[in-house]
């Protein structure tokens, strides 16, 4: 009875300690997503900068803020889904780091 029961916790705690990895795992992705994204936001905010304006027709604040949001808003869009192999990558990188996982070349 002894053993059943011991059998009953080990797995439990299995279970627990798989679902702490994957939300773990789910939320080392997210934030990865998110660092790719901003990476990209940066790109554009700094493309842009490129680009000639004119004075004939003033661009206000609102326009500003309008462009920069849009800017992120497509970066997170290119990291989800353009760009999925560089963020796994990361991903692979960041989980053998926290994992002390030797790797053989």
């Amino acid at each position: 009875m002894s053993e059943i029961e011991f059998g009953r916790i080990d797995s439990s705690a299995n279970f627990k300690i798989r679902n702490i990895e994957n939300v773990k795992n789910e939320k080392l992705k997210k934030y990865v997503g998110e660092f790719v994204g901003s990476v990209f936001s940066n790109i554009l905010k700094e493309m842009d900068k490129t680009i000639l304006r004119s004075d004939l027709i003033r661009e206000n604040n609102a326009e500003k803020w309008f462009r920069e949001m849009l800017y992120d808003e497509y970066s997170n869009l290119l990291a989800r889904e353009n760009f999925k192999s560089v963020t796994e990558r990361i991903l692979s990188q960041l989980s053998l780091k926290s994992y002390n996982v030797a790797v053989d070349k």
